[in-house]
């Protein structure tokens, strides 16, 4: 690998943003690569989708249900500052549609939205990769456009991720030197 594939690292967690769990201890361990001069974090779906009440699952009961404000915090404190104290560029990655996902509900899609505005226009990122944008369905915003669905609603399609992919290249690789040496021109 050379060193110009290595300048940015995208980083998600299944764990909480806001009980920091692992991904506390793990991002800044996972973070320092050689070389990476950028981050991109996706992170918070699983704090919307996961808790569904003690009388369904004991460990989800409703008070795991964050804020829009707790998840903001968690992705600032647990994502944003440290990565930014490597000296790392942060991009905001937004969160993927989940309608017809089992706990869906117009509760959940609401934070979702609110989430992805904040992910969006929040000037604590450098900039933002509008991953729902790219794969969710024009004619219904809540769910995954065709094609684009693993089958569970949650978790995108292999064509999905490749699309993924080129929009995150797509809105990054602007800004990268074409060269290792194209800043001394």
């Amino acid at each position: 690998m050379t060193d110009q594939n290595k300048w940015v690292a995208c980083w998600g967690n299944a764990t909480s943003i806001t009980n920091r769990l692992k991904g506390a201890t793990r991002f800044p361990i996972e973070m320092n690569v050689a070389g990476a001069t950028d981050v991109i974090i996706q992170h918070g779906i699983n704090d919307i989708i996961h808790p569904v009440g003690a009388d369904v699952n004991p460990f989800r009961p409703w008070s795991d249900l964050p804020t829009v404000e707790e998840m903001e915090h968690g992705v600032e404190e647990i994502y944003v500052k440290p990565a930014k104290a490597m000296g790392l560029k942060v991009w905001s990655g937004t969160l993927l549609p989940i309608y017809g996902w089992r706990t869906y509900n117009e509760d959940r899609e609401t934070m979702r939205k609110a989430f992805n505005e904040w992910l969006r226009t929040s000037p604590i990122f450098d900039g933002t990769v509008d991953f729902d944008a790219a794969v969710r369905s024009v004619t219904n915003p809540k769910a995954f456009a065709d094609g684009f669905d693993s089958g569970d609603h949650l978790h995108p399609s292999e064509r999905a991720y490749e699309v993924m992919a080129q929009t995150a290249a797509h809105k990054l690789i602007r800004r990268m030197p074409r060269y290792d040496h194209e800043e001394n021109f």
